[in-house]
């Protein structure tokens, strides 16, 4: 706030007489600059003003002086009035002749404690940042974001600020920098079969913390997770997800679902006692029966000792072969061979099965 105020009375030649001060206050705020204040004079006279700015002799104050008016800069000034004294003196065959009383007037300051919106921060991307004034005196609230309100949400990087401003018109700013860090970069890659080789997931260069997951269960914490068919075929598990975490204790993961190679079927069962006690009654492919989506087109032949074909299965073998024939009867017990057709890309499957009652 700058302002000039003008300190009038009447210079008389005749010495001791009286001054009229017209009484003037100004507001003004703490961290103010270039504030003047002057005086009005009816002498014919030239006159000198000779003035006394509190807080002057105690630095609380910078003070300049151009002719008769006074410069002040209320820069580290306290909350409370301060007082401006002067006297005016006139010059009479060049020499200073008649002193006028000496006017006082007063200033008001006024200022709180500085503003703090808090201190540079950073996030990770997706979270957002809380800044609050700790002033609430305020009548107008300017956020750099356009926000008026005494608190805001930022989630973008930059220059956070606020300019407040109270009810005797001090303006007040306090800024911020907000440092929004990115997400730790992860990708598994496709999802896919594992067939003969071990599915390799290495993660290092993205954290320096992590946690790998299959379905949902903890199964190690280093950069680097090896996931083989064996270990998919066993479990029952096909998503495999990763979390690692950031200097910036910021997160990224990935999931990739991998499945038991499905150009193959792994171990087969070479028996059944179809004898109606509900255990091993009919032939499982246990891969079949775990993935059937991979299967859909697959479908079994089944062939007696002299080569002729005694059962065949739908497609996706949705009923698992019982030891019967075509017409539903159960075949003798012997030793049966099989042919498995894929119908992915995988080569056809053979070997021979006993059927035992």
């Amino acid at each position: 706030m700058q302002t000039f105020i003008k300190i009038s009375f009447v210079l008389l030649i005749i010495l001791n007489n009286s001054v009229n001060l017209l009484a003037q206050l100004d507001t003004v705020c703490i961290g103010d600059r270039g504030n003047g204040y002057g005086v009005n004079t009816t002498s014919s006279h030239t006159t000198f003003a000779q003035w006394v700015v509190e807080g002057e002799s105690t630095n609380e104050v910078n003070v300049r002086y151009i002719g008769d008016t006074v410069i002040v800069d209320w820069v580290r000034a306290s909350p409370g009035f301060y007082t401006l004294a002067v006297t005016e003196f006139n010059f009479v065959n060049d020499s200073l002749s008649c002193q006028g009383n000496t006017v006082i007037d007063s200033v008001f300051v006024w200022g709180v404690d500085s503003l703090d919106i808090g201190p540079d921060s950073e996030i990770c991307y997706g979270e957002t940042m809380n800044y609050a004034s700790n002033m609430t005196a305020f009548s107008n609230y300017s956020w750099s974001n356009g926000a008026n309100s005494s608190t805001i949400d930022v989630s973008v990087q930059g220059d956070v600020w606020l300019e407040g401003r109270d009810i005797y018109g001090c303006v007040y700013r306090d800024s911020a920098y907000l440092v929004v860090h990115s997400l730790p970069f992860i990708d598994l890659g496709e999802d896919m079969s594992v067939c003969d080789e071990v599915w390799s997931g290495d993660v290092s260069s993205a954290g320096v913390s992590y946690n790998w997951y299959a379905d949902g269960n903890l199964i190690g914490s280093y950069p680097i997770q090896e996931i083989s068919d064996e270990f998919l075929f066993t479990t029952g598990y096909d998503s495999i997800s990763v979390i690692a975490q950031d200097i910036y204790g910021c997160y990224g993961g990935d999931t990739v679902v991998l499945a038991p190679c499905f150009l193959q079927l792994g171990a087969l069962p070479n028996l059944i006692t179809p004898n109606g006690d509900d255990h091993n009654d009919v032939w499982i492919i246990n891969r079949v029966n775990r993935f059937p989506h991979y299967y859909n087109d697959l479908y079994v032949e089944i062939f007696n000792r002299w080569g002729k074909l005694v059962w065949r299965s739908t497609k996706g073998y949705t009923e698992p072969w019982g030891g019967i024939d075509f017409g539903g009867k159960p075949v003798p017990v012997d030793s049966y061979f099989y042919v498995i057709y894929l119908k992915n890309g995988g080569k056809p499957v053979t070997g021979h099965i006993s059927v035992i009652r």
